[in-house]
C-alpha cells in the first residue's frame, strides 16, 4: 500500500469518527474544544456601522434578509450593562428575517455566545452548498448569555442561519464567534468517506476513489500549477458521478457527491465554474 493510500485511509477513519460524533452545541458552557479562529467583537472594531464583510479577512461575512447587522456595546439595552465585550447585534428581529454567518470555506464546526432576552424561541441551521445539514431550536436565556454557546461541531458546513420561530420581534447579539476552516485535504478525505458510506458497487466506488487519489497526488506536488490539474480531476469525478445518476447512484446520492466536489473546487480556485 502506498504512503498516499495509507494517509488517505487514516484520514478516512478520522472522518468516520467525526461523523459518528456530530454534535449540536445547544446552550453549552463551552464552545469548540480547539477552534482555529475566535472573533471577540470589541468596542473599537466598527462601532455604530453596518457589519457585512469587515471580518472577511478572518474568514467570515455577515448578511441578513431583514434588519442589518451592526455593532453595539449593549445590544439589547441597559439590562446588558454587565457585558464587558461588545457584540454584533441585529436590532429588532422580524419573524421572517433570516440572519446569516457565511464562512469563506467549509468548516468542521462553529459556535458563538448568543445574547437575547429570556424566553424567546430561535432556530439555528447549518448549510453546506445550499443543502441543510443540521438544525435545532433553542430558547434564549439572558441570565448567563456570555457563558452559553450555540452552534455545531464535527459536521461540515459553510453557512449558519438563524431566525425567530414565532411572529414577534426580539433583539439579539452574538460574541466569541469560534470556527475551524477545513483544508482541501480534509474535504477530499471527507468525500472519500462519503463514497464509501453510500455503499455503492465496488467498481463504481473504486473508479471514484481513483479520481480522488489523483487529486491528492496533484496537491502533494509543490508546483502551484497542479491546482489546475486537481480541479480537472474533480471535474472528471463529477462527470463519473453524473454518468451513474439514476443508475448505480440515486439522484440524491449524486447530488450529495456533486455538492462536496464543488466545495473542493471552490476552495482550490474560486474562479473555476462549479459542476452542475
Amino acid at each position: 500500500m502506498t504512503a498516499l493510500r495509507t494517509s488517505l485511509f487514516l484520514l478516512l477513519f478520522a472522518a468516520v469518527f467525526s461523523i459518528a460524533n456530530a454534535t449540536d452545541i445547544n446552550g453549552a458552557s463551552t464552545g469548540l474544544a480547539s477552534p482555529a479562529t475566535t472573533l471577540n467583537f470589541g468596542a473599537d472594531d466598527f462601532n455604530g456601522v453596518v457589519i457585512t464583510n469587515q471580518y472577511q479577512a478572518s474568514g467570515v461575512t455577515f448578511s441578513s434578509s431583514g434588519n442589518l447587522w451592526s455593532y453595539q456595546t449593549h445590544p439589547v439595552g441597559a439590562f446588558y450593562s454587565g457585558v464587558v465585550r461588545g457584540s454584533l447585534t441585529s436590532g429588532g428581529v422580524l419573524f421572517d428575517s433570516v440572519y446569516s454567518i457565511e464562512f469563506s470555506g467549509p468548516v468542521s464546526g462553529a459556535a458563538f455566545n448568543f445574547i437575547a432576552f429570556t424566553g424567546f424561541e430561535w432556530n439555528l441551521t447549518a448549510w453546506r452548498n445550499g443543502l441543510e445539514v443540521g438544525s435545532f431550536e433553542f430558547t434564549s436565556n439572558s441570565g448567563d448569555a456570555t457563558t452559553r454557546f450555540y452552534g455545531f461541531d464535527n459536521i461540515e458546513f459553510d453557512t449558519l442561519t438563524f431566525a425567530r420561530t414565532v411572529s414577534s420581534q426580539a433583539g439579539f447579539g452574538l460574541d466569541n464567534l469560534q470556527f475551524s476552516l477545513l483544508s482541501t485535504t480534509d474535504l477530499i478525505s471527507n468525500l472519500v468517506d462519503t463514497v464509501i458510506l453510500l455503499n455503492i458497487s465496488a467498481g463504481i466506488s473504486n473508479a471514484l476513489d481513483a479520481k480522488l487519489d489523483s487529486t491528492l497526488k496533484a496537491l502533494e506536488d509543490a508546483n502551484t500549477n497542479n491546482d489546475i490539474a486537481a480541479v480537472n480531476t474533480m471535474y472528471a469525478f463529477c462527470s463519473s458521478v453524473e454518468a451513474q445518476r439514476d443508475k448505480k447512484l440515486t439522484s440524491a446520492q449524486a447530488d450529495q457527491l456533486i455538492s462536496e466536489a464543488n466545495g473542493i473546487i471552490a476552495l482550490l480556485d474560486s474562479s473555476y465554474a462549479l459542476c452542475q
